[in-house]
């Protein structure tokens, strides 16, 4: 991870001079331990988030994604989701660390348990697999109405165990290439770079590996926004009867 700082000086009056953050991530080539890690791409598009890459991601430059995170993660189960408010649901791109092909990823959304029911939404570009603000081909925003939707996301370019196609999804039940670690997408509260909390606004760390002893969820980073956790089912209510006369 590397910075810099962008001065630019003008006549203006109001603002004779600006300064702007430069960030960017050198990668030595594909795969695991050549590829930064989660916190390096969250850090090089400002975003203070917690992942739990040790304790309060002191292990920035360990790129494999702990099997254990550390308690200091802001971790949010969010296996499925709705619109937190009326209107679409926006996918925002931030980084793209994957296998080399064509499409590099797939990122859409289904019916929660139904695998069946997927729907594209946009894909990454093999020009854009080892990058920083990759740019989605498609469309990065859906309206789910009222109803839940859960994400999932489909990498080519990576060999299952079995030759199958490389679905993973945000419901950790169905993600049986992997049983070992089946947690496939992990979601963290989104922070403006001075550490403000975005409402309803998540980071989502996709994995596109099937392997017991390294995860890394670098693959697709995006921002989410307009979503919330399902709204908690009701406790049954108890029936009683009535006593006395009418």
């Amino acid at each position: 991870l590397q910075s810099a700082l962008l001065q630019i000086k003008s006549n203006d009056p109001v603002t004779p001079s600006l300064d702007i953050n430069l960030h960017g991530i050198g990668t030595a080539g594909l795969y695991g331990s050549l590829e930064p890690s989660l916190v390096q791409g969250l850090r090089a598009n400002n975003i203070p988030t917690i992942v739990g890459a040790g304790p309060d991601d002191v292990n920035i430059n360990v790129t494999a994604y702990p099997q254990n995170p550390d308690p200091s993660s802001e971790e949010v189960p969010m296996q499925s989701m709705v619109a937190a408010t009326p209107g679409p649901v926006t996918i925002t791109p931030i980084a793209s660390f994957s296998a080399s092909n064509q499409p590099v990823s797939q990122i859409g959304y289904y019916t929660p348990g139904n695998t069946s029911s997927t729907t594209t939404l946009f894909s990454i570009n093999q020009s854009d697999a080892q990058t920083v603000n990759p740019t989605a081909q498609g469309s990065t925003s859906f309206n789910p109405g009222g109803n839940a939707f859960s994400l999932f996301a489909y990498f080519p370019g990576v060999t299952t165990p079995n030759g199958s196609p490389d679905y993973h999804y945000s419901q950790d039940a169905l993600n049986t290439l992997d049983p070992t670690h089946p947690r496939k997408f992990r979601f963290f509260p989104y922070k403006t770079a001075s550490g403000t909390i975005v409402p309803n606004t998540f980071v989502m760390a996709v994995e596109d590996y099937n392997d017991p002893t390294y995860n890394s969820f670098v693959n697709f980073v995006g921002i989410i926004s307009n979503v919330s956790g399902p709204p908690a089912v009701p406790a049954m209510l108890a029936a009683s009867t009535a006593s006395g006369s009418g």
